[in-house]
């Protein structure tokens, strides 16, 4: 659908930029094309897609806030000592942890 309304669209740039029919022909399309454009069911499929556009930046906008939300409170939040001693832990055990065989260093 967006190929053929792309393509209409234009060969009707086109024909306006490239007629040679002078200023009369380009008023006419001119005209044309705004009573198109004004016409019902043309603004009602704009006022739909402009509604599902704002909808879909709304919940993209609230998407990534809550991520960076989420993101700054994790880096924020102060550490717990078990936690620390956990992840301390955990370095020790791998430093002490054998290496498997035919691994090199």
């Amino acid at each position: 659908m967006k190929g053929k309304v792309g393509l209409v669209l234009g060969f009707g740039i086109g024909y306006v930029l490239g007629s040679r029919a002078g200023r009369k022909r380009y008023e006419q399309i001119k005209k044309t094309a705004g009573n198109v454009w004004n016409s019902g069911p043309v603004q009602t499929v704009a006022q739909k897609v402009t509604g599902a556009v704002s909808d879909q930046a709304r919940q993209a906008q609230n998407f990534v806030l809550g991520k960076t939300q989420a993101l700054v409170h994790a880096a924020s939040a102060p550490k717990r000592p078990e936690d620390v001693a956990v992840q301390q832990k955990s370095k020790a055990d791998e430093a002490v942890a054998p290496k498997p065989a035919g691994a090199s260093s």
